[in-house]
């Protein structure tokens, strides 16, 4: 049988002025290996975007696109994840959703 893992994001909502940085931090709730951690953009209107994957810790894959816009993705441990942005710009306006 599955076993259930819970995914929990902080920001529920994220307000920002442009320049401002991005930290969305999300974690799940398995102690037992490492699961594979996954970064969605949704912008109104629009599908789920893919913008990154983690696959274990230290380990971070950006989608070109994102990281030619100067995403990243930060995993120091193997519950959670920060997905980041030094500067927002008014286009990072999107729902944003970790997966696991």
């Amino acid at each position: 049988l599955g076993q259930q893992v819970t995914v929990t994001q902080d920001e529920k909502l994220l307000v920002l002025k442009v320049g401002e940085s991005i930290n969305l931090n999300c974690e799940h709730s398995d102690k037992t290996g490492t699961f594979t951690m996954f970064w969605y953009q949704q912008k109104s209107g629009k599908g789920l975007e893919l913008m990154a994957m983690s696959t274990a810790v230290k380990d971070s894959n950006m989608e070109n696109k994102f990281n030619e816009l100067k995403w990243s993705l930060e995993r120091s441990e193997v519950k959670a994840s920060v997905l980041k942005r030094d500067k927002a710009t008014s286009g990072d306006s999107a729902v944003y959703f970790c997966a696991s």
